[in-house]
C-alpha cells in the first residue's frame, strides 16, 4: 500500500511540475509579444485618390464606427490612410523579431474592393515590403492579417523605431469590379521580440484574411 501511495505521489508531482513548466513556457511566450493594440493618431494623407472620412474612427472601441471613402469604381484608389502613435514601450535590451498587423475591414457590397498597399512607417516615412492581400473584400467585418512573429517587412527594426510615435501602418485600397465603398473599423499591431544573441527571424511576406466571428463587429 505504501508503494501505491508513493507511486501516486510521484505521478501527482510530475503532473504538477509539467503544469508549472507549461505555464512558464506560456508566460515566456506572452512576455515576448507586445499587443495587439491600436494607434492614437490617424489621417488621410493628401494627394491623389479618394479621401478617408472619419479617420479617427479607426481607434479601438466597442462600436462599429469606421473610416470610409466615397464609393470606388474599378481602378479608382484611395489616399493613404496612416495610423500611428501605437504607444509601444519595448525594453531597451529587446530585439524586434517580427511585426503583425490586423485590419478589421469590409466593403458595403461584396467583391468590389481590394488592397492596393499595406506597409509600415518608420518615423512617419512609409517603406519596406508591401504585404497587401489579393483577395476581394467581403461585405461583413473581416479580420485581415499581415505579417507574423518572424516578418520584418524588409526592414531592420529597432526598439527605438517601434517605440516611436512615428511608427505605424499605411493603407491604400482600390476598386475592383462592382462599385463599392471601403470601410475600416480598427487597425491593430503586435510586435514580437526576443532577448539574447540568437534570432529566429526569417524574412517572408505573409498575410491572410479570416472572417470575424466575435461579438461587436457586426455584419
Amino acid at each position: 500500500m505504501k508503494d501505491i501511495y508513493s507511486a501516486i505521489g510521484k505521478i501527482a508531482l510530475t503532473m504538477f511540475c509539467f503544469g508549472m513548466y507549461s505555464q512558464a513556457i506560456l508566460l515566456q511566450a506572452q512576455a515576448n509579444a507586445a499587443g495587439p493594440i491600436c494607434g492614437k493618431a490617424f489621417f488621410s494623407e493628401s494627394g491623389p485618390g479618394m479621401f478617408w472620412s472619419e479617420a479617427a474612427n479607426v481607434r479601438c472601441d466597442d462600436n462599429e464606427d469606421r473610416a470610409y471613402t466615397a464609393p470606388l469604381t474599378k481602378g479608382q484608389f484611395t489616399q493613404v490612410l496612416k495610423v500611428s502613435n501605437f504607444g509601444f514601450a519595448l525594453p531597451a535590451d529587446a530585439r524586434v523579431e517580427g511585426i503583425e498587423v490586423v485590419i478589421i475591414r469590409k466593403g458595403d457590397v461584396p467583391d468590389g474592393i481590394v488592397d492596393r498597399s499595406v506597409m509600415l512607417m518608420n518615423g512617419g516615412v512609409v517603406g519596406g515590403s508591401n504585404l497587401r492581400l489579393r483577395d476581394l473584400w467581403e461585405d461583413s467585418w473581416t479580420a485581415a492579417y499581415y505579417g507574423d512573429d518572424h516578418e520584418d517587412w524588409d526592414h531592420p527594426w529597432t526598439v527605438k523605431d517601434v517605440n516611436s510615435a512615428g511608427f505605424g501602418v499605411a493603407i491604400s485600397v482600390q476598386g475592383e469590379g462592382v462599385i463599392a465603398r471601403p470601410q475600416i473599423d480598427e487597425v491593430l499591431v503586435t510586435v514580437h521580440f526576443s532577448y539574447g544573441a540568437a534570432s529566429g527571424r526569417t524574412h517572408k511576406a505573409s498575410s491572410s484574411a479570416t472572417r470575424n466571428t466575435c461579438n461587436g463587429w457586426g455584419s
